[in-house]
């Protein structure tokens, strides 16, 4: 674990891991787009520009849901607030997402809005571009659940004898509540399950999927991106059983049992499986871009 990557020398400004990772990811998300940009008749340029709408829209969206799972911490508790900034703490902590807090569930809701946006202002069909960005987008989440890892957020319960097992340092929030005996009623710290690097191989699994089989065989718009949205619901729904920061020890203020990310993955579920339906029952083709016209004087043009 290291939150900070590394200080840069003279101006000693340190390099988060999370945000890091989260670039990185993105970086590689838009790569991976641009390899296919030809799918919808984009330039290599507007897959750039696509991207930062969806990474805009995500983080904003991601950020968001934190902020109305967790409100307590924020206007109530005060524990996140600044001291320097008074009255005003409240927006300082919000605004500090290079500390983490960010719910891959908003920041879907807020990527997908962004995306609906650019889809509007570019006149391509927004489900054709969900398809596009399902694969890249679970690049980019196997990427940031790397920065979880190194952040020491979305840690797992405790994991007993299992060789991979993480113990995390002293300086760890994990460490902290395992001192304080408000982890799993332990008292020092002990391996934990990395969850966040189970997710990682579960989206790496997920945009193998997508990139070399549903894609390439796609009959209808609006499959890979239906695909996607039921792994990742089903996929989330069983790794919280093994969570221990989404998941309290005593009775689960919430029905059944389940933690909040449980039930949205259900309705997830439900909502991903009745759009895949409707969108098979449908039948759409695929987008096809329009072939490019022929310039004159060239051969193939009616002037060559």
């Amino acid at each position: 674990m290291s939150p900070t990557l590394f200080t840069i020398p003279i101006l000693g400004l340190a390099v988060p891991a999370y945000g890091t990772m989260l670039m990185v990811g993105f970086l590689l998300a838009v790569w991976m787009a641009r390899r296919r940009s030809a799918a919808l008749g984009l330039e290599k340029v507007e897959v750039f520009d696509m991207g930062i709408f969806a990474i805009v829209g995500g983080v904003l969206g991601a950020r968001l849901l934190h902020v109305v799972i967790y409100w307590p911490d924020y206007f109530v508790s005060r524990a996140m607030w600044p001291e320097w900034m008074g009255p005003f703490g409240w927006l300082g902590a919000m605004l500090a997402t290079w500390k983490g807090g960010l719910v891959f569930y908003g920041g879907l809701g807020g990527g997908i809005l962004a995306l609906w946006l650019y889809t509007r202002r570019r006149k391509i069909p927004f489900v054709d571009v969900l398809d596009f960005v399902a694969a890249p987008a679970a690049v980019g989440l196997a990427m940031t659940r790397i920065g979880c890892f190194l952040n020491g957020c979305c840690f797992g319960r405790v994991a007993g004898d299992l060789p991979w097992g993480v113990t995390y340092p002293q300086h760890s929030h994990v460490y902290a509540l395992f001192e304080n005996g408000q982890l799993c009623g332990f008292r020092e710290a002990v391996p934990v399950h990395p969850t966040q690097l189970y997710e990682t191989l579960a989206a790496l699994a997920m945009a193998v999927l997508i990139w070399w089989l549903i894609w390439p065989r796609r009959t209808f718009a609006g499959g890979p991106a239906c695909a996607f949205g039921l792994l990742y619901a089903l996929w989330r729904f069983c790794n919280e059983f093994l969570r221990a920061d989404t998941f309290a020890d005593g009775p689960s203020l919430v029905p059944l049992n389940l933690s909040v990310f449980q039930h949205i993955s259900v309705g997830l579920m439900l909502v991903f499986g009745a759009a895949w339906l409707a969108a098979r029952r449908a039948g759409r083709k695929p987008f096809e871009p329009p072939a490019p016209k022929p310039e004159d004087g060239r051969p193939g043009s009616p002037a060559a």
